[in-house]
């Protein structure tokens, strides 16, 4: 039966413990299977990242279906090559890449595992479509169905060069993959579990048999003690252990000591005491009379202290609301000076915009003065074109007439001027085509010209508007260092608020500090000369008592006697 309590102790640690391994296995396992999950899903999204931007970026082109139904990038069917690239990084990763075009598979690494046949020509579920070829979205899940097979799958868009979305690509890992891998991480971690409690177990055992000897010769001394005998030394080997059990095997020998000495001694006492009541009783009468004067003089004072200590009570309330107050303004003003510099460091900052502002607007205006004399100098360059255009015009008008004279000429030569006649018609159709061109050009001018005098106007405008705009600028700047100065002189006068304010703050802790002391000063005379009035009056009527109390203690001391018999104090 003594064993019992070390077993229990044993059994109890161990039931916690295992409790504590038991939470702590079942949250390592969720901890691992989200750090898996959450692992797969970044795989398959870097992955997926990696399979879109190779399958978009390899070959120029938008994508499209050849006379096969082939798929294509550009005018290059890529459907053979790209599948050849994609099955290789399957066998490397284990990841399975599709491509689809709209909402229908075209390309895929993954296979039908009875007939060996890639899985092309299915379509995307609804929701899938939904947010990826009309939102344009990523869109993942740890439970996507495949020829009644789930799959961890990641889609991303696949976009033309223009941007416009044609198609999705996919990235998936059987689940069953992740799901066995999580199981591993599981069973290792019940493995450890069982591991510790099975060492727990161990260590429990090998403590209950060293600690159970040395626990039942301890408890073996103590009931030794309980029957009398004080004659029966505690152990040496117990008491010079180093840990708990040696420390209570040591106190309780310095017990068994310390008793030995007290009963000894009381045995002793005991006829003293007889003696002592009679010589008590007669000092109790005496003593009677006496409490009987202090207790008068005693209630006076506690009359006196009372009165005092409520007067100190309704100081400390009144400085107490003081101090309520001071406090309350002292937090008002920290608020102010604390708003007037964060107003002081907003109004700097307005200030530097305004400056940046008004130094980019002048920077604007010499930028349009520029542009202005860009222009005019354009104008003048289209000017120069028109007369030279007028000038092809006046030439090809010689030039025309030049033609026809020729071809007068030729006719009259007859046979010999035939030759010359045809190159007079070549230099007349020269000459239209030349005209033509020149009126064209002057049309162009013409709106060259027109285009450019607005130009002028809207460039001359803007630097009008530009000039007016500088003005405010510096008015509104002009404004914000006033406001400024004026913010800067609030700043000043809540930190000289805030300075004076501390120091009536200190003021009054240090005279709240006093009347405090003193309340408490004049509440423990209050209470010190009540209670000293209450145990004279007690004290008046227990010396009533201390006669009868005498006569009993000399029966007490008898029975005392009697009672210390009861040890055995033979010598060791």
């Amino acid at each position: 039966m003594r064993k019992k309590i070390i077993r229990k102790l044993v059994f109890a640690v161990l039931m916690a413990v295992s409790i504590l391994v038991l939470i702590l296995t079942l949250l390592s396992r969720n901890n691992v299977k989200d750090a898996y999950t959450k692992m797969a899903k970044e795989e398959l999204h870097a992955s997926a990242v990696q399979f879109e931007d190779e399958a978009s970026n390899e070959y120029d082109g938008e994508w499209g279906l050849d006379k096969n139904g082939k798929l294509k990038k550009g005018k290059e069917s890529v459907h053979e090559e790209y599948l050849g690239q994609f099955v290789k990084m399957t066998e490397k990763t284990d990841i399975s890449y599709s491509i689809f075009y709209g909402d229908k598979c075209y390309l895929t690494t993954l296979k039908n595992p009875e007939t060996g046949e890639y899985l092309v020509g299915a379509s995307a579920d609804s929701d899938i479509v939904e947010k990826v070829l009309k939102n344009g979205d990523s869109y993942y899940s740890p439970k996507i169905n495949i020829n009644g097979k789930n799959y961890n799958g990641y889609y991303l868009p696949l976009k033309n060069d223009d941007g416009t979305i044609c198609g999705m690509v996919f990235t998936g890992r059987p689940s069953e993959d992740i799901d066995s891998s999580i199981r591993d991480a599981t069973l290792i971690l019940v493995g450890a579990a069982i591991c510790v409690v099975f060492v727990i177990v161990l260590l429990g055992l090998l403590t209950d048999k060293l600690l159970s000897p040395v626990m039942l010769s301890i408890s073996k001394g103590l009931e030794n003690m309980s029957t009398g005998d004080l004659n029966t030394a505690f152990p040496e080997k117990i008491r010079s252990r180093k840990d708990e059990l040696g420390i209570i095997s040591r106190s309780a020998e310095e017990l068994r000591q310390k008793l030995r000495e007290v009963i000894g001694e009381s045995k002793g006492i005991t006829d003293d005491v007889s003696k002592s009541g009679d010589e008590l009783a007669i000092n109790a009468h005496n003593a009677t009379q006496a409490s009987s004067q202090v207790t008068d003089a005693v209630d006076e004072i506690s009359r006196g202290a009372v009165e005092q200590a409520e007067s100190v009570n309704d100081s400390a309330q009144n400085t107490n609301n003081i101090g309520n107050d001071i406090d309350i303004i002292t937090t008002n003003v920290e608020e102010l000076e604390s708003f007037s510099e964060e107003m002081a460091d907003y109004t700097n900052a307005a200030m530097k915009a305004m400056s940046d502002l008004l130094n980019q607007n002048r920077t604007v205006v010499e930028a349009m003065g520029q542009i202005s004399k860009q222009i005019q100098a354009t104008n003048d360059a289209v000017k120069s074109i028109a007369d030279a255009s007028g000038l092809i015009t006046a030439i090809s008008g010689k030039t025309n007439l030049l033609s026809l004279n020729a071809s007068i000429e030729a006719a009259r030569a007859g046979e010999a001027g035939r030759g010359f006649a045809v190159v007079a018609t070549e230099i007349g159709q020269l000459a239209n085509q030349s005209e033509d061109a020149a009126k064209q050009i002057n049309e162009i001018v013409d709106n060259l010209v027109s285009e450019s005098e607005k130009s002028v106007t809207i460039v001359a405008k803007l630097r009008d508007d530009f000039g007016k705009q500088n003005e405010k600028i510096d008015a509104t700047k002009n404004d914000m260092e006033s406001m400024s100065k004026g913010v800067s002189n609030v700043t000043d006068s809540a930190a000289r608020i805030t300075e004076r304010v501390h120091s009536l703050n200190d003021a009054k802790d240090s005279l709240q500090k006093i009347i405090n002391d003193l309340a408490a000063i004049s509440q423990s005379n209050a209470a010190s000369t009540e209670e000293t009035n209450a145990s004279m009056e007690e004290l008046n009527a227990s010396f009533t008592y201390v006669n009868e109390a005498s006569q009993e203690l000399k029966k007490l001391a008898s029975n005392l006697e009697e009672h210390l018999e009861f040890f055995n104090l033979k010598n060791e």
